[in-house]
């Protein structure tokens, strides 16, 4: 496995969350939804309608997180009408992320694809993020290999794929 092997660091996290009481996978689950709500921040500004509603599942998934039976359905439903164009900005990316999580996450899958779910999109939004940075810190557009090849020896990278091994 690579430092970039998002498939396999993925299924090592969600493998290891397995092995551990129910209560630590969502804990890992709703530590990275945390983080990356934060990251999406300056989005939040940029598209108000979208914070209520994304702020609103985000509070449903916690209190299932949490062994609270609500219902999600509506929360489903406004998510899945996330009509944002993509305007390349990282926050951009991190909004998408976390809908696209937080559907997973409300749509009653178990804990165990929940949590795969949840840190794959992780790790691919961030590799997405940092793929981008490379590209403009090169002037150019770059391919897979060479975002993976400059991102296996990112601080940035590692810390995130640091965090998911320490979920």
């Amino acid at each position: 496995m690579t430092s970039v092997d998002i498939s396999a660091l993925a299924a090592e996290a969600a493998g290891a969350l397995a092995t551990r009481p129910p209560a630590d996978g969502w804990v890992a689950c709703a530590s990275l939804w945390a983080r990356v709500y934060v990251q999406a921040g300056p989005g939040w500004a940029k598209w108000p309608h979208l914070h209520m509603t994304v702020g609103g599942a985000l509070t449903t998934a916690l209190a299932r997180a949490s062994g609270a039976e609500v219902a999600a359905e509506e929360d489903v439903a406004g998510l899945s009408a996330f009509d944002v164009e993509d305007d390349g900005s990282d926050e951009w990316q991190h909004v998408l992320d976390l809908v696209t999580m937080l559907v997973a996450a409300l749509s009653d899958d178990d804990l165990a694809s929940t949590a795969h779910h949840t840190i794959s999109t992780y790790l691919e939004g961030t590799f997405t993020v940092l793929a981008n940075d490379l590209a403009r810190d090169a002037g150019r557009p770059i391919s897979q290999q060479d975002a993976e090849e400059g991102l296996s020896r990112d601080p940035r990278w590692q810390r995130a794929v640091g965090l998911v091994r320490t979920l």
